[in-house]
């Protein structure tokens, strides 16, 4: 025991066949390569502080620090050999400051247990020989640093080194025994991940300062954590980690050889340094959860890089920067004959590529979550029934769909940003759909949209067929609706209202929108123009509402073609602004009575078609025009139009009136009309103008008029060369 002042070996040996140890201020002094101490028991430094610089001391029992935090703080060429022949135990309580400098561990059977975390600043060097060393941990945190070269050999019995974690910083010599940790950390600059020999990772974390690689195809049992510098996979060649892949801090992953394999058995979290540029080819696969965090570019592959979810379980996706990070290529295939559970979006998701599902299941979103795909979505043929339903996706070319099953694609809301047809058929159940395009997006026609249809930019064309929408049609933004060409017939049905908030939409000839709800026009004063063959048809069931921002009968503003009223409900279809229609007003039949509301507000049309019927069976059927003057721009004789009455009308209003310009001389007769019987003052009955200079003469009829002619108070005009008969 050193108690005080300083034990100098001064070149020579010391043998102690007990223990050995300092204490109080008593220090151990090694400076001469022939020092050396021989300890059969117990070694303990519990005194001042002992810098031994040379010699070696031989430890047969415990080697133990106390007290002092540089109690043990060797340097230069120091080493301590272990040679005991049973256990012996390593205890420092100030590891970082007390240390071995360098440490051997004999070939004998015995077993080196770390109670304490312990550090070798220069090299350890296990020894093969006639019997196994081991050094394990006492339990499952105690960490060996070791700052220099660890050897390994073989012989007819080999070292095995099993300590809960291993740090190294220099390149191991390992060629025999067993080398494997719970946690192996490389620090410092190591180039090559070192494999073979006696070496079964377990956990590894790369904490280097420079690149490391591997050569093989070499296989961890627990997880790989990158916190600084950088672990390539070369090409060719695979790295499986059977529990999670963790990246933190600084570093990254580097995926840039082709064919090269990153298979993860548990999660994938990137929360390290940018990853951009750094993954440009190969497949990292995960069968566990996936996670972006941190640095805001900390997965940011390209190029050819793949990403497939491979795992049996629930897996899930989230992005804390879903527009700087993000996958390249996507692939969900999970295998075959295997349970096929949920992949998850628990944020938004951003594939600049296509992906690929096969052999799954579902991809779903956790709440609002969006994925936006910049290539081709392959849903594949397979022996399972995969199933895309994220809430929103967007999609910029048209999915591909190779499916036995029904109903594969199902997104609560599809945005399509990119010019193509609208994929059909058995295998997509339409929800919302929303058009983000540049250009066009084209339906087939007969497609079913059970939620809403919004074209935001570009335009939707339908040349064809019959469109039906279950909630509202909506354009806003640029975006803009085509609706049938110069021969096609072409309907939209739309549930719920129809709102033209957008760029110009177009509404050619033989072309229908049917609305159930109510009709807008705001936005660009061009936002609905419409041919005069097409047809805007009012079925609702319940009160429908018509309002025009920008109402004008040239194309400087909005207009309907023919306006069709079949809605009977007893709140019918009510005029909130003025209308124009550059075709008819028409009722669909004569089976029901309608309403017409305007609030004062004018319906001009260019001609009229039906009305009611008196004289129908179960009728008699009236259209009633409750505070609607109407106005008929038109050169053409009407033919069909009576049985119509006016109510609660503005005195000052034109109730009804036709501006005839051109077209043959003829007689229009209009039977059943039916007026307020309090003539209008200073406003009019009915006023008929013939326009222009040398045009025909007109003759309007009305037969079964009421009020009666002697009642009406002269409150009609005609001019031009038109005449009004009024009977009785």
């Amino acid at each position: 025991m050193v108690s005080s002042g300083a034990l100098n070996t001064n070149g020579r040996t010391i043998s102690v066949t007990g223990n050995f140890s300092t204490q109080s201020t008593g220090v151990l002094t090694m400076a001469l390569a022939a020092d050396s101490l021989r300890v059969t028991g117990n070694v303990t430094f519990a005194g001042g502080s002992s810098a031994p610089s040379a010699g070696v001391i031989t430890a047969g029992g415990n080697f133990t620090q106390a007290t002092s935090s540089t109690a043990f703080a060797p340097t230069g060429t120091h080493h301590t050999v272990l040679n005991g022949s049973g256990t012996q135990n390593i205890s420092f309580a100030n590891p970082t400051t007390s240390f071995f400098r360098r440490l051997e561990v004999q070939a004998i059977s015995h077993t080196v247990v770390l109670q304490t975390n312990a550090q070798v600043t220069d090299s350890l060097t296990m020894f093969p020989g006639g019997a196994a060393a081991t050094m394990n941990g006492a339990g499952t945190s105690q960490r060996l640093t070791i700052g220099g070269l660890l050897s390994m050999g073989s012989g007819t019995a080999s070292p095995t080194l099993t300590p809960p974690v291993v740090e190294l910083s220099v390149t191991p010599a390992i060629t025999g025994g067993s080398f494997s940790p719970d946690t192996t950390v490389f620090n410092a600059s190591m180039a090559t991940l070192p494999t073979g020999g006696g070496i079964a990772y377990k956990s590894i974390r790369i904490n280097t300062t420079g690149a490391m690689t591997f050569f093989g195809s070499p296989s961890i049992t627990k997880d790989l954590v990158i916190t600084s510098g950088s672990f390539s996979v070369p090409a060719n060649s695979t790295f499986v980690a059977l529990g999670k892949l963790r990246i933190s801090g600084t570093g990254v992953l580097t995926m840039t050889g082709v064919n090269g394999t990153m298979t993860v058995g548990d999660s994938a979290i990137f929360g390290g340094g940018s990853e951009t540029g750094q993954l440009t080819a190969g497949t990292l696969k995960v069968a566990g959860n996936f996670v972006q965090t941190g640095n805001v570019s900390s997965f940011a592959p390209s190029t050819a890089h793949t990403t497939q979810f491979t795992g049996t379980g629930t897996q899930t996706i989230s992005f804390a920067n879903p527009t700087t990070s993000f996958f390249d290529s996507l692939v969900v295939n999970k295998g075959v004959g295997i349970p096929l559970p949920l992949l998850q979006l628990q944020s938004d998701v951003l594939v600049n590529r296509g992906m690929v599902m096969q052999n799954s299941d579902s991809l779903a979103s956790q709440s609002a979550q969006k994925i936006t795909i910049g290539g081709v979505l392959r849903i594949i043929n397979s022996t399972t029934h995969p199933q895309f339903r994220p809430l929103v996706a967007s999609l910029a070319q048209a999915p591909n769909i190779d499916s036995i099953f029904s109903v594969v694609f199902s997104p609560d809301t599809t945005v399509y940003t990119g010019t193509m047809m609208l994929p059909t058929g058995s295998t997509v159940a339409y929800k919302s759909v929303r058009v983000n395009a540049t250009d066009t997006v084209s339906s087939p026609g007969n497609v079913t949209y059970n939620g809403d249809l919004i074209v935001s930019s570009g335009a939707y064309l339908l040349f064809s067929g019959q469109d039906s929408v279950a909630g509202f049609l909506r354009t806003e933004g640029t975006g803009g609706l085509k609706l049938g060409c110069s021969d096609c017939t072409a309907i939209i049905a739309v549930r719920d209202s129809a709102v033209f908030a957008g760029g110009s939409s177009l509404l050619t000839n033989f072309s229908t929108l049917r609305m159930r709800g109510n009709f807008v026009q705001r936005g660009a004063a061009t936002a609905l123009r419409a041919e005069p063959g097409a047809t805007q048809e009012f079925a609702g069931t319940a009160a429908q509402t018509i309002g025009f921002a920008n109402p004008d009968s040239t194309s400087a503003g909005s207009q309907f073609g023919n306006l069709k009223i079949t809605n009977a409900s007893s709140g019918s279809v009510t005029l909130a602004t003025k209308v124009f229609a550059l075709g008819q007003l028409t009722t669909a039949d004569t089976t029901s009575n309608r309403t017409l509301f305007g609030s004062g507000n004018d319906l001009s049309v260019r001609g009229l078609s039906g009305g009611g019927c008196l004289a129908c069976t179960g009728g008699p059927y009236k259209l009633t025009l409750n505070n609607v003057p109407l106005v008929v721009d038109t050169s053409a004789i009407i033919g069909s139009f009576r049985d119509v009455t006016w109510t609660n009308m503005s005195a000052s209003a034109t109730f009804f009136w036709l501006r005839r310009a051109g077209g043959p001389a003829g007689t229009m007769t209009f039977p059943n009309l039916t007026f307020p019987s309090t003539p209008p003052n200073p406003g009019l009955y009915v006023r008929a103008d013939q326009i222009g200079t040398g045009s025909p003469f007109v003759t309007v009829i009305l037969t079964g008029t009421s009020p009666a002619a002697a009642s009406n108070g002269g409150r009609t005009s005609s001019s031009g060369g038109a005449s009004i008969s009024w009977s009785p």
